[in-house]
């Protein structure tokens, strides 16, 4: 049994939290050679939720948001205690519940990995991901009560996220955690992967082969994942996307935005600034 078993993945959507997992996933397996079929489900959606209804007193499909909230971190707790390897969880959450807790029992994480990107860069591949208009998606990230997995009374597949605006998710996730936690930016995660997943590695204490992460950073560039997806397919890709790993390059939001799509980031500018980002 290991002390603390979970490592947590936080992001914004389309943000690099799918390329860490696999990394991580490879890592935790101690191989190369995982094939997308196989990957860990990090604790995230409908494999969360199938975890709290097996679990819980009661099925999410009967309590309220507040009351799954209040609920979760004690599965987690009952979950973890035959773990005897590393668990992922993978989250779009903001991290306080409405019951005004972390998400996850702060005793059992070994670190939390926050990955933020540019939100331009975001905007691009977020609207590939929902199938739905740039506009339509800036609308979204600008929401401070915006959802992912349901709605406010709604459940959906999964349990519900309550990931708030870009701006609120890189706010509370880059502040002081109860537990150890690194904040990485995508754009420095894809120019150096081996520095910061190394970062990542250490951070919760995982004895690694520095050979084995680099064959593994090799096989899931994102070139092969995009090769891997096209023959085997991806269960995560949503229906009505082309493609789950579409881009995955850095800095085309700049070019591709008009100045009034960019100019509904205004609130967020404070916050890109602290990472470096341009505004404009």
């Amino acid at each position: 049994m290991i002390e603390k078993p979970f490592i947590v993945i936080a992001s914004y959507p389309k943000s690099g939290n799918t390329w860490t997992r696999i990394v991580l996933d490879h890592m935790i397996a101690g191989t190369a050679d995982l094939d997308l079929t196989s990957l860990s489900m990090a604790l995230y959606g409908k494999s969360r939720r199938q975890v709290f209804d097996q679990l819980s007193p009661a099925p999410a499909s009967s309590l309220r948001h507040d009351e799954i909230d209040a609920l979760l971190p004690e599965v987690l707790r009952y979950y973890a205690k035959d773990l005897e390897r590393y668990q992922l969880i993978k989250t779009h959450a903001l991290p306080i519940g409405q019951h005004g807790d972390f998400w996850f029992p702060p005793e059992l994480v070994a670190g939390v990995v926050h990955l933020v990107r540019h939100p331009f860069d975001v905007v691009l591949s977020y609207a590939n991901h929902r199938a739905k208009s740039l506009d339509n998606t800036i609308k979204l990230m600008v929401k401070d009560d915006a959802w992912g997995w349901a709605n406010k009374t709604e459940l959906g597949t999964g349990l519900h996220e309550l990931m708030g605006s870009w701006r609120t998710h890189a706010e509370d996730w880059s502040a002081e955690l109860p537990m150890p936690s690194i904040t990485i930016r995508y754009e420095d995660l894809l120019a150096d992967p081996t520095t910061h997943f190394a970062q990542m590695l250490d951070m919760v204490g995982m004895t690694y082969d520095p050979d084995l992460l680099d064959e593994v950073i090799a096989a899931t560039r994102f070139e092969k994942l995009r090769e891997r997806e096209e023959r085997d397919g991806f269960r995560e890709k949503p229906e009505k996307s082309r493609a789950f790993f579409n881009s995955g390059r850095a800095g085309r939001g700049a070019s591709e935005l008009s100045k009034d799509q960019k100019r509904r980031f205004e609130e967020a500018h404070a916050m890109m600034r602290k990472f470096g980002y341009a505004t404009e």
